[in-house]
Order: C-alpha cells, then sequence, then structure tokens
C-alpha cells in the first residue's frame, strides 16, 4: 500500500506539470517558447488526457478525473479554434469558381543534396501551377529541369543564398521582390503577383523563424500582416510558418490580414507522425481566393517537413 501510495504522489507531481504545461499552451503568450506550446495544444490536450487514465488506473481516480476534465477544456478550445476557422473558410468557398490553380510548397532541408532529383521529379510529377521552395540550396543544380516547366520564378539567383525560392507557370508582374522578414529570415519572404484565370493574384512565399528565438516570430508577424495590407485583391502566402494556424502568432496574422485557412490541417513536423503531426508547413488565402483542398506529401524526400499541396480557387465576387 505504502508503494502504490508513493507512485500515485509521483505520478500526481508529474500530473501537475504537466497541467501547467497544457494551461501555458492555450493562454496568452507571455514568455520565450510559450509560441511553440500552444502550436502543440491538441497533442498536449489529448497526451494529458491519456495520463490521466494512467493515473486513475493507478488509484488516483479524483486527481485523474481532475486532469482529464482539464484536457477535455483544452482540446475543446482547439476544436472551437478550428470550428472557427472553417467556416469563415467555407462561407468563401460555396461562391462559384472564376479560376483555379495548384500550389505546391515544400521545406527541403539544407543538408538533404542526396534527394534532389528525386524532388525535382516529385514536383513534375505533380505538375503544380506555383511551387515554393524553402532551404532550396539541395536541388540549385536541377534548377535547369524546374525552369523549362517553371519560365518564371524569383530567389537562388545564387546557390549559397537560396534558400525561399518561388517559381511559377504564368509571368511574374514586374515589382516582385525578394527581401527579409528580421535579422533572424534574411531572404526568406517573397512578395509576387501574377495573373492566373484573367484575375491577378498575390503569391506570398515565406520562410519564418523558429518560435523559440524569444519573440522574433511575433515580430516576423507583424511585419507581414502590414505588407499583406498593402497588397490589392485575392492574396495566396504559402510556406513554412514554424507554428500552427491555431497558435496565437498565426491567428494574430489572420485576423489583422483578413486570412483564411484550407479545409484541413495535414501535419507536417514532425515527419513520422504524418497527417498526426503539426501543420508548420501551411497555407492561407484572401478572398476571393480560397483553398478547397489540401493535403500533405506522402514522402518526405529526406526532408524533415512533408511538403503540402493545395487546390485554391478564385471565386465571384
Amino acid at each position: 500500500m505504502e508503494i502504490r501510495g508513493e507512485v500515485r504522489g509521483i505520478l500526481t507531481g508529474f500530473g501537475l506539470v504537466a497541467a501547467a504545461v497544457v494551461v501555458a499552451a492555450s493562454g496568452p503568450s507571455m514568455f520565450p517558447g510559450q509560441p511553440l506550446l500552444q502550436s502543440l495544444r491538441p497533442h498536449l490536450g489529448v497526451a494529458l488526457f491519456v495520463y490521466a487514465i494512467v493515473m486513475v488506473l493507478a488509484g488516483a481516480r479524483w486527481r485523474g478525473l481532475a486532469l482529464a476534465a482539464l484536457a477535455a477544456l483544452s482540446v475543446g478550445h482547439s476544436a472551437t479554434i478550428i470550428y472557427s476557422q472553417q467556416q469563415a473558410r467555407a462561407a468563401v468557398a460555396d461562391r462559384p469558381a472564376a479560376a483555379e490553380f495548384d500550389l505546391l510548397s515544400f521545406n527541403i532541408l539544407n543538408y538533404n543534396e542526396g534527394n534532389s532529383t528525386r524532388i525535382v521529379d516529385t514536383i513534375l510529377a505533380r505538375d503544380p501551377d506555383v511551387v515554393i521552395l524553402m532551404e532550396a540550396a539541395p536541388v540549385f543544380a536541377e534548377l535547369p529541369r524546374l525552369r523549362q516547366v517553371y519560365p518564371y520564378g524569383i530567389g537562388c539567383e545564387e546557390e549559397r543564398t537560396c534558400d525561399t525560392l518561388l517559381l511559377s507557370k504564368t509571368p511574374l508582374e514586374e515589382g516582385a521582390r525578394l527581401t527579409q522578414l528580421s535579422n533572424f529570415s534574411p531572404r526568406r519572404v517573397i512578395y509576387a503577383a501574377s495573373q492566373i484565370g484573367r484575375q491577378r493574384v498575390n503569391i506570398v512565399a515565406v520562410h519564418m523563424t523558429k518560435p523559440y528565438f524569444d519573440y522574433q516570430s511575433e515580430i516576423e508577424a507583424h511585419r507581414l500582416t502590414q505588407e499583406l495590407r498593402r497588397l490589392e485583391g485575392p492574396v495566396v502566402i504559402a510556406g513554412d510558418f514554424n507554428a500552427a494556424p491555431w497558435s496565437g502568432n498565426l491567428m494574430r496574422l489572420m485576423r489583422n490580414a483578413d486570412l483564411l485557412t484550407g479545409n484541413a490541417y495535414p501535419g507536417t513536423w514532425p515527419v513520422e507522425l504524418g497527417d498526426l503531426g503539426v501543420p508548420i508547413d501551411t497555407m492561407f488565402t484572401r478572398p476571393p481566393a480560397v483553398i478547397t483542398s489540401i493535403e500533405g506529401l506522402p514522402d518526405p524526400m529526406g526532408s524533415n517537413h512533408r511538403g503540402i499541396v493545395a487546390r485554391i480557387r478564385l471565386v465571384s465576387p
């Protein structure tokens, strides 16, 4: 009996720590690293629920039930956020389509040279209309093959500075630019526009800083918001945000820049979890652009991220 009591005590101690982490994941950003927890919110809630079951089975019934209730609140909070995002998207998605195009986005990983040919083969087989690549240096030698299909683009003029790359089948308008979001993210954001189905579409490629570098990701999101609000017409923004759409940082970005999520949240990291991973690589749109389907590439091809491909509809006003 004494041993069982000690086990329950140890489980309770770890349970309190886990509960504090889940509460921090659901609250506003107040300390460095908290944005990372926000992206893990649904996963932490489910993990806490499983831990609560372990506590109940170990004999700490009431303490386990209390943790289970907290886990249910956390998961319910995440579900509420997702439901709200999907309601906003659905209100636009039902409008008649004026044009459609496919966009592929993939963080290749800087040291993934051994898979460059396979990655380019996959892109060409998928045949999207627009391609956005991050940490793109491994495919630098393969760019001539890509440019045969995608003659218009910006980024990766030199291999040593090759990170964010945008390629398009349709011409890019003058004024397309590759710039930086912060000192942490040099040459990691591209602003461009192209005529797709007789509709001018703003296309933005972005590779944001990881959320545990103090508040750099929040600063970058604020600067990105300011730029997006200057753009006229439909906007499609895709890339590696290093945060999930239900994190506080990206929720503020969506709200302040009038952005919509896709119809699903395919997991992209860690790649071992597949669709159950965290969707830190994603896409957003501003009407009249809306994502009608989005999925993760089944094979990460040596990267530590999964690529994603989406069908984007330009709807009638």
